[in-house]
């Protein structure tokens, strides 16, 4: 499994801003090649300060979903309400938290959710040198693959990089599970 998660903003006003938003997912766990979400809302900043920030964004993504064979069918395209929260706690000469979740209730296929979730706490070492610790969550209410179809999954991972200098990374490799959750 691998993601990736770009979100770019444009202000309005101090507290008020225009997002974007892009996921990429691939999911040996849901027989899914790549879901590609593409979408934006309004963002708004509810507190902001040198230490806390805390941010959400409402909007609207069209998700495109290539399956493996075997799966529901080859390809499969939604449109998806989004909401999401961002909370970010800084102490800058020790450690940051920093903590997401987005929910995308999807319009064109009523009933389905899905919800994807990020946490990371980054301890500063010694000079520029970081470690971080994320833990990240994909749910999905409907899953595509036909031996999942009774029950929701979540996919929970956790990671390590090791060490962080301006950019290089040192990854440890991630352990991950699946969870079937039951209905």
């Amino acid at each position: 499994m691998w993601e990736l998660t770009p979100i770019g903003e444009y202000f309005l006003s101090r507290n008020s801003t225009l997002a974007g938003l892009a996921d990429f997912l691939h999911s040996s766990q849901q027989d899914l090649d790549l879901r590609s979400t593409v979408g934006g809302g309004y963002g708004h900043y509810w507190k902001r300060t040198k230490q806390n920030v805390f941010t959400s964004i409402f909007g609207a993504v069209f998700t495109h979903e290539t399956f493996r064979s075997g799966a529901t069918g080859p390809t499969q395209q939604n449109v998806e309400a989004l909401v999401g929260a961002k909370y970010q706690l800084f102490r800058f000469t020790r450690y940051i938290l920093q903590s997401q979740g987005f929910v995308y209730p999807v319009l064109s296929d009523a009933g389905r959710i899905r919800a994807t979730t990020q946490t990371t706490f980054t301890v500063k070492l010694v000079n520029n040198f970081h470690s971080d610790f994320s833990f990240w969550d994909n749910y999905d209410s409907r899953p595509p693959s036909e031996r999942q179809k009774e029950r929701p999954w979540h996919k929970q991972q956790f990671g390590v990089v090791v060490l962080r200098m301006r950019g290089h990374s040192a990854h440890c490799a991630a352990s991950d599970f699946l969870e079937e959750c039951e209905a």
